[in-house]
């Protein structure tokens, strides 16, 4: 029994690091479009942010159900880190496309 509950606090935990990280992602892309240098390097903190109170929102989740939180904040942070870089390659592959079509 021990195991899975091991298992879906890792899911858990899983889940909402990506969740996290498309946020993130969806944040990112409007602040992109508006080309501003002083949003994009503000909406980097806001990430920031949100990632530190995502791994506290598991961590306080966990104690205050009494479940293993070891797991669940390690597959958090890898849920943010993997989405961070497959969503940050989707919108780079977004920049790119518009600055070779000839800008907007």
């Amino acid at each position: 029994m021990e195991n899975s509950i091991w298992i879906f606090t890792a899911l858990g935990g899983l889940v909402l690091g990506s969740a996290a990280s498309y946020i993130n992602y969806i944040i990112s892309k409007k602040i992109v479009k508006t080309k501003s240098v002083a949003g994009i390097m503000g909406v980097n903190s806001l990430r920031l942010l949100i990632d530190g109170l995502v791994l506290l929102a598991v961590f306080l989740i966990c104690r205050q159900l009494e479940l293993p939180y070891m797991p669940a904040l390690i597959t958090a942070a890898l849920g943010l880190t993997v989405g961070g870089m497959l969503f940050l390659k989707r919108l780079s592959n977004m920049i790119l496309d518009s600055v070779t079509d000839g800008g907007e």
